[in-house]
């Protein structure tokens, strides 16, 4: 007997295929439901799943900006709200329990990833799959999305050496 646990889910995409990866989620019935983005980001995406035929009450179950407001700028203290969100949302939740798993055994794959942080916004960026990068001087530099990139390439000696 397969046992179901509750999905909370959080599409945290950088502004690629938000709207496929809601659907996904959506589809699956979540009892949370919360997008990373901007505002106005978040506003384009409502508009969006309005047009792929979500209800209203759908679109504004989504939460955006996603996660407790605790005044986050960084990328860890975003995640930490959004985690603290999903704890609270799942310890409160009547129809869920919880069960601690402290001792259960979490196994990792033998080999880590290198990342790299984009030098203008502080994103990690796994080089491996970076759709934007630039060479400055003899380096590549790796970037979360275009307007990062475009940044750099407008004044590259603003961003090289600066730690984010």
């Amino acid at each position: 007997m397969q046992r179901h646990r509750p999905l909370y889910a959080v599409v945290a995409s950088m502004g690629h295929y938000d709207e496929e990866a809601l659907d996904l989620f959506h589809a699956a019935k979540p009892r949370y439901l919360g997008l990373i983005a901007s505002r106005k980001r978040a506003d384009t995406v409502r508009q969006s799943l309005r047009q792929m035929g979500w209800t209203e009450q759908e679109v504004t179950q989504l939460d955006s900006p996603a996660g407790l407001d605790i005044g986050a700028k960084t990328q860890p203290e975003v995640a930490l709200s959004v985690l603290a969100l999903v704890v609270a949302r799942r310890r409160s939740d009547p129809g869920v329990q919880v069960q601690d798993h402290a001792e259960e055994k979490v196994e990792t794959g033998p080999e880590q990833r290198a990342t790299t942080l984009d030098p203008v916004c502080g994103m990690t960026v796994d080089p491996m799959t970076a759709r934007y990068q630039a060479v400055y001087e003899g380096h590549t530099y790796y970037f979360c999305n275009f307007s990062c990139k475009m940044h750099f390439e407008e004044a590259p000696q603003r961003f090289v050496g600066e730690t984010v």
